[in-house]
C-alpha cells in the first residue's frame, strides 16, 4: 500500500490505523487542498493549482482511531514483559525450579487469571471402582498388566457432569475395532465413535460415529481414516469437545470435525460390541471451562 500524496510506502503499523495515507500530515493535506481548489475555481481565481499550498490545523483524531494505536502499544507492552522479564518468585526450597525460557503460551497461561482446571487421570493400577455401568450392571472388563479390555459400556464416575472438555487416551486394535462414548449422561444418551480397523483390507481404516438419545440409535455415519492404524500397535486419541462442536484426533492428526447439540453434558467411557477386541492403556480428562483452555480450544486450526 502506498500513500496517495507521496507515493511512499505505508509502514505496517500505519497501515492499522490508516491504509491511505503515510501520515497524518498528508491524510490533512489532500482534503483541505481539494476543497481549497474547489472554491478557487468557483471564483474564477486559479491559474496554477499545482502552486496551491496551504497551512491547516490538525484535525482531532478519530476515536477509534486512538483507542485501535492505544490497544496495539497495551499488546506490545504485555508481549515484551511476557518475554523480557522473569516470571514468578523464586522457588522453594526443594522445589522444582522453572524453567529459564519460557515461551509466551507458557507465560500467557500463568499470568491470565483462571479457575483451576479439573485434570484427572486414570491408569487402572487400582481397579475399577471409578467406573460404573449405566445398566446397573457387574462391570465385565478384563484388566492384565496394567491394561483393560472394554466389553459392556462402563462410563468414568469423575466425568459425568462435565460439559466442556478434552480427554485422550492410548489404545490399541487387537481385533476389529476400539469404541468409546462422550457426552453420555447415562445408558441410553450418549455419542459414540468407532475405530475400526477391519477395513485394512479394502484399502484403509475407518471412523465411524453416531448418537445415541432416550435409547434410540441414529444412523451410523462411516468415514475413511487419513491415517493407517496398524493391529497390536498402540496409537493416541484425542477428541475435543465445545460446545456443540467435537473434534478427534488420532496420534495429534484430526481425523473428524463435527456438530450436534443434542447432549449438553455428560462423561465418558469405554465398550466392545461382540467380535471386537480392544486394549486401552490410561486415560486423562482436562474441564476446559477456564478462560486460557477456551482460548487454546478456539485456536485449534481444523480442515
Amino acid at each position: 500500500m502506498r500513500c496517495l500524496v507521496c507515493g511512499k510506502r505505508i509502514g505496517l503499523l500505519r497501515r492499522l490505523v490508516d491504509q491511505r495515507y503515510c501520515s497524518d500530515a498528508h491524510r490533512r493535506l489532500p482534503r483541505k487542498s481539494a476543497r481549497l481548489l474547489r472554491d478557487l475555481a468557483d471564483r474564477d481565481e486559479l491559474e496554477e493549482p499545482w502552486l496551491i499550498s496551504e497551512v491547516v490545523s490538525a484535525e482531532p483524531k478519530t476515536p477509534s482511531s486512538a483507542l485501535a494505536a492505544v490497544g496495539i502499544l497495551l499488546l506490545a507492552a504485555l508481549v515484551v514483559l511476557l518475554l523480557v522479564l522473569p516470571h514468578g518468585a523464586e522457588p522453594a526450597p526443594g522445589a522444582r525450579p522453572l524453567p529459564l525460557a519460557l515461551g509466551l503460551p507458557e507465560r500467557l497461561e500463568r499470568a491470565l487469571p483462571a479457575t483451576p482446571s479439573l485434570r484427572l487421570r486414570e491408569d487402572f493400577e487400582h481397579g475399577l471402582s471409578a467406573w460404573i455401568s449405566p445398566a446397573g450392571k457387574r462391570p465385565d472388563w478384563y484388566r492384565h498388566s496394567g491394561t483393560i479390555r472394554p466389553r459392556t459400556l462402563l462410563l468414568w464416575k469423575p466425568t459425568l457432569k462435565l460439559r466442556n472438555y478434552e480427554f485422550t487416551f492410548q489404545g490399541e486394535i487387537e481385533r476389529k475395532a476400539v469404541a468409546w462414548v462422550f457426552r453420555a449422561s447415562d445408558g441410553g444418551n450418549y455419542y459414540a465413535v468407532k475405530l475400526r480397523a477391519e477395513e485394512a483390507r479394502a484399502g484403509g481404516a475407518a471412523i465411524e460415529r453416531w448418537v445415541v438419545a432416550h435409547g434410540e440409535k441414529s444412523p451410523p455415519v462411516r468415514l475413511p481414516l487419513p491415517v493407517r492404524l496398524q493391529p497390536h500397535t498402540a496409537f493416541q486419541v484425542s477428541v475435543r469437545v465445545r460446545a456443540d462442536h467435537f473434534v478427534t484426533l488420532v496420534d495429534n492428526q484430526v481425523v473428524d470435525s463435527w456438530s450436534d447439540s443434542r447432549h449438553a453434558r455428560g462423561g465418558i467411557g469405554f465398550f466392545a460390541e461382540p467380535g471386537e477386541e480392544a486394549t486401552v492403556n490410561w486415560v486423562r480428562i482436562t474441564d476446559t471451562s477456564n478462560l486460557w483452555d477456551r482460548v487454546r480450544l478456539f485456536t485449534l486450526i481444523l480442515p
